[in-house]
């Protein structure tokens, strides 16, 4: 009786150590991947010829960190990523760590925010339309401190510099914001047990 109680005792200790190794590995896994998925967003891109900030599909991806990471995985995925620019690694597109203080330094410290904040409500609700709400919610983010940073490093006034880093990505940002709440709705609960 005594060794059937030391074997199940055993057992439940291994199988509670490869649970929890397993859930480490995940969520390991599950950051480097957005850090990497945020690094491809930077790569699609689109340059517009009036402004020194381009269309790039990365918010599509940090929206998406927040939905399925949850805010503190989801924020340390954006932490990663800039990291990763502030060393050097063309992790923005192409550009060198000079990016993170350049024009569009304040997208990418809204990028930390935006995985934050969405990754705090998006579960409050279960419908549709708190979705778009929590994944419009982040978009503004970004787009606001991106524009705040924009005014500042160009010296220009903020109806200029809303005019030059908020008012040509609504369109796109909208978009994003249906794709990633079209996605999240479809797999979030296939991905909820891990």
């Amino acid at each position: 009786m005594r060794m059937d109680t030391n074997i199940i005792k055993k057992t439940k200790k291994t199988l509670t150590y490869e649970i929890v190794l397993h859930k480490v590995l995940v969520k390991v896994l599950s950051v480097s991947l957005f850090i990497w998925l945020t690094t491809f967003g930077a790569y699609v891109k689109i340059s517009l010829p009036f402004t020194p900030v381009p269309i790039t599909l990365q918010t599509l991806f940090v929206m998406l960190s927040g939905a399925f990471l949850g805010a503190k995985l989801a924020s340390i995925s954006q932490v990663g990523y800039l990291i990763l620019g502030y060393l050097g690694l063309p992790v923005f597109a192409g550009v060198s760590s000079v990016q993170t203080i350049g024009p569009t330094a304040g997208y990418l410290v809204g990028f930390i925010f935006c995985a934050y904040i969405i990754g705090c409500i998006i579960r409050l609700k279960e419908n549709f339309g708190w979705i778009l709400f929590s994944f419009s919610l982040g978009s503004l983010i970004i787009l606001t401190l991106g524009t705040i940073w924009l005014s500042v490093y160009m010296s220009i006034d903020f109806k200029r510099a809303f005019m030059l880093g908020f008012l040509p990505f609504i369109v796109g940002d909208t978009m994003k914001v249906f794709v990633a709440s079209y996605f999240y709705k479809i797999f979030r609960y296939r991905l909820k047990g891990l």
